[in-house]
C-alpha cells in the first residue's frame, strides 16, 4: 500500500492511501478495473485516467478524511498524469492478483429454480486439485485464442460449485467426477465483469505457479502453447508412484507440482555432470 497526496491549493491537501499490488485491491476495485478493461476506449491514456479516478473515489469512500464528494473533478489533469498514472502500473503489468475474490456466490437463475450456492478455491491455488486445473486449462487457452463468454463461464464452472463437493472421487473403486456443465447456464448469467475477475484471479494464480516451480515451467520454451500440456503433464506421472490418471487427477495440485519440481531439478544437475 503506497499513500497518494492530493494537493490544489485552497481545494484540498489530503493524503490517502492507495493499492499497489492486485492483492491489495478492494472488491469493488476489482470490478471497476475488470469493467474499465472489458470496455472500449480510444486510447490507452483513457483507461488509465479512467481506471485512476475509478480508485480514488473508491478510496475516497473508505478514508477517514472528509473530502469532496467531486474531488475526480477537481484534480489537475498535468499532476494526475505525471503523478497518478505511475501508481497504475502494477495493474498494466504482471497480474499478480493470488486472493480468491469470491469466497462464495448465489447464481443467478429463474425464482423457480431458487438460489445456488457455490463455493470457490482458496488463494493462490492453495486448494485446487490436479483434475480441475488440466481441465480449466483447456478454456484457458481456449479463451486466450478466442475471448468468450463461453470459455470464462466453463472455468468459472469448474472452479465454484457446491461448498464440499469435490471435483472427483472414487466411490467404491469407481470414479465419480462433478458435472460442471450441468451449471454453464447459470455461470453465462453471471455479469460480464464477474466472469472476468475470476479469470483475472485465475491468470494471475497460473503466473504464481510459473514462478513458483520455474524448472518445472520452463519446457517448451519457445513452442507454441499447448492446452493439453498438462494433460501429458498427468500421464507422464502416472504410474506406481503416483497411481493412475484419476489418483493424479485427485491430487492437490500444488502437491504433484513440487514432486515434479524435485525430478526437474534432478534431471538438470545430471545434464550437468554428464557435460
Amino acid at each position: 500500500m503506497i499513500e497518494i497526496n492530493l494537493y490544489q491549493p485552497g481545494k484540498i491537501n489530503a493524503t490517502i492511501p492507495f493499492p499497489s499490488t492486485w492483492n491489495e485491491l478492494l472488491a469493488e476495485e476489482l470490478r471497476l478495473i475488470a469493467g474499465m478493461f472489458l470496455s472500449t476506449f480510444e486510447n490507452p491514456s483513457s483507461i488509465r485516467a479512467a481506471i485512476l479516478g475509478g480508485l480514488l473515489h473508491i478510496r475516497n469512500k473508505k478514508s477517514k478524511v472528509k473530502l469532496p464528494k467531486n474531488i475526480c473533478q477537481q484534480l489537475c489533469p498535468d499532476d494526475a498524469v505525471l503523478n497518478g498514472y505511475a501508481a497504475l502500473d502494477f495493474i498494466f503489468q504482471e497480474n499478480t492478483l493470488t486472493e480468491q475474490p469470491f469466497q462464495s456466490f448465489s447464481l443467478p437463475g429463474a425464482l423457480w429454480k431458487g438460489q445456488y450456492t457455490v463455493a470457490g478455491p482458496s488463494s493462490d491455488f492453495n486448494s485446487l486439485t490436479c483434475g480441475e486445473y488440466e481441465d480449466a486449462e483447456i478454456f484457458f487457452y481456449k479463451f486466450k485464442e478466442e475471448p468468450t463468454a463461453d470459455s470464462l463461464a466453463h472455468i468459472a464452472a469448474i472452479l465454484y460449485r457446491p461448498a464440499n463437493t469435490p471435483y472427483i472421487k472414487l466411490v467404491n473403486g469407481k470414479k465419480e467426477e462433478y458435472k460442471s456443465e450441468q451449471l454453464i447456464s447459470r455461470f453465462m448469467a453471471l455479469p460480464a465483469w464477474q466472469l472476468y475477475t475470476i479469470f483475472c484471479w485465475y491468470s494471475g494464480c497460473r503466473f504464481s505457479l510459473i514462478n513458483l516451480f520455474p524448472n518445472t515451467f520452463q519446457g517448451g520454451e519457445g513452442g507454441e502453447p499447448d492446452m493439453m500440456a498438462f494433460t501429458k503433464c498427468i500421464h507422464a506421472g502416472a504410474g506406481p508412484k503416483n497411481g493412475s490418471r484419476d489418483n493424479i487427477r485427485m491430487m492437490p495440485l500444488k502437491e504433484y507440482l513440487y514432486d515434479i519440481e524435485l525430478e526437474a531439478i534432478k534431471l538438470k544437475e545430471l545434464k550437468k555432470q554428464q557435460k
